[in-house]
């Protein structure tokens, strides 16, 4: 089934909380909550939603991006945040739409030229049926009819000479006696009996003839006669056979081809239709609120080098152009070696610290260790991150992809952080919210 959008926002959620519970892989929680001694693990603050933008278009496998929007602008849901160049797309769908208009005249000639096959099936069929009857009508008609004919005339020719030569001989017979009681002079008797003894010899030479005829005829020629009426009977049989053969055969080529090619024509007219459908969704939008990274994350990580994607830059229809990432609710990932997953007990609290704010730091606690590793010796482990209160300014530069360090078993830090939970909203934090004022009003 083709897809009703032409452009499809992938999203594929990064969602951590489909991490497996560390229930069958990790330890019980340390005694009182704490580790058997200090404990500093790596890690990367990640936000539990975060959504890939790819153009995840079917028909057009390569795009040239128009305009994009900077790494780390913060978008909200549905903003445009990528545009393509539609100029090449515009001449492939004119292209399409002159193919597919072709391909329904080349439908409609078929469909024609597949009645006037039909008729001309039905009238070959008849032919065939016609010659194979004359062919069985020939065949019976010698063996029930001429070939006893031909024996006959064989016999009666036969016998005919034979007839012939007795006449003659009988003549002969009576010429003789006449001509010996007759006065006939002996000159005129000589030629007389000598006209009726050639004709005695030539009785006797066609009787010779016909007896050979005769023989060769019964012996060969009927025989010979009849072998070649059974061979011209078969053959017409498998000429009848194969032409019913071959007239279903192509009747079925004719109705597979059509089949094919009304099926192609809907598969064109589909491809258009999806074509068409992608080319009116030629801008990205974001599906959610957050901040605009370029490219993908890896395990909440950004890649070692920046990112270079700007406009007239060509991407393919799988690519990874954006990933928006939510700032509502952080946590931070961290991969942990199997000698520290004994120690990192669920609810074990610790303090999270980052570079980019090096004079603070964050209550992190631990929610769950996989029980599968990710890698060779590493697992994943997942730890709240409590931003406090108020939200001071300088607390919005904590954003995904930021590394971190969670130190565990630091009594004095843990102490602070407590102290911290429960005094009231400092100066800063009255500083904060006027900050988040102006700016939602700026943003107005």
């Amino acid at each position: 089934m083709l897809r009703s959008h032409s452009f499809i926002v992938s999203c594929f959620a990064v969602t951590l909380a489909t991490l497996v519970p560390g229930s069958a892989g990790a330890e019980e929680p340390a005694q009182n909550g704490k580790p058997a001694a200090s404990l500093t693990i790596d890690g990367v603050i990640v936000s539990d939603k975060a959504v890939e933008i790819v153009p995840d278009t079917e028909q057009i496998t390569s795009l040239t991006l128009e305009r994009v929007l900077p790494h780390g602008k913060k978008v909200k849901k549905d903003q445009a945040i990528a545009w393509f160049d539609t100029e090449d797309i515009d001449r492939r769908i004119d292209k399409e739409q002159a193919d597919l208009q072709l391909a329904e005249l080349a439908l409609e000639e078929a469909e024609f030229v597949w009645e006037q096959f039909q008729k001309q099936q039905q009238l070959d069929r008849q032919a065939a049926d016609r010659a194979f009857k004359a062919a069985r009508q020939e065949f019976d008609n010698y063996n029930k009819i001429d070939r006893e004919e031909a024996i006959a005339s064989a016999d009666y020719s036969l016998k005919n000479a034979q007839q012939s030569l007795e006449n003659v001989q009988e003549e002969l017979e009576q010429l003789q006696k006449m001509y010996d009681e007759d006065d006939l002079t002996e000159e005129s008797e000589e030629i007389v009996l000598k006209r009726a003894k050639n004709a005695v010899e030539a009785a006797e030479h066609r009787l010779r003839l016909a007896k050979t005829r005769h023989q060769r005829t019964i012996e060969q020629t009927i025989p010979q006669r009849t072998e070649a009426a059974r061979d011209t009977f078969d053959r017409a049989e498998l000429t009848h056979a194969k032409t019913l053969q071959d007239l279903q055969t192509a009747r079925k080529k004719k109705q597979i081809e059509l089949r094919r090619q009304r099926v192609d024509l809907d598969v064109q007219k589909e491809k258009v239709q999806q074509l068409k459908e992608e080319r009116k969704a030629l801008t990205l939008r974001a599906p959610i609120d957050g901040l605009l990274y370029h490219g993908a994350l890896t395990r909440g990580r950004l890649a070692d080098k920046p990112s270079t994607l700007k406009a007239e830059d060509t991407v393919t229809a799988k690519q990874v152009l954006y990933t928006v990432v939510s700032l509502d609710n952080l946590s931070i990932l961290a991969e942990v070696s199997e000698d520290q997953v004994p120690e990192l007990a669920k609810g074990l609290q610790g303090q999270a610290t980052v570079s980019v704010l090096p004079e603070e730091s964050f209550k992190a606690t631990v929610k769950q260790v996989d029980a599968v590793p990710v890698a060779n010796k590493k697992f994943h482990c997942k730890l709240s991150l409590a931003v406090p209160g108020g939200k001071r300014p300088n607390h919005q530069r904590l954003v995904p992809g930021l590394s971190v360090k969670v130190k565990f078993g630091d009594e004095e830090n843990e102490d602070d952080e407590e102290n911290d939970g429960d005094e009231e909203k400092s100066d800063d934090d009255e500083a904060g919210e006027k900050a988040d004022q102006q700016e939602a009003s700026d943003e107005g």
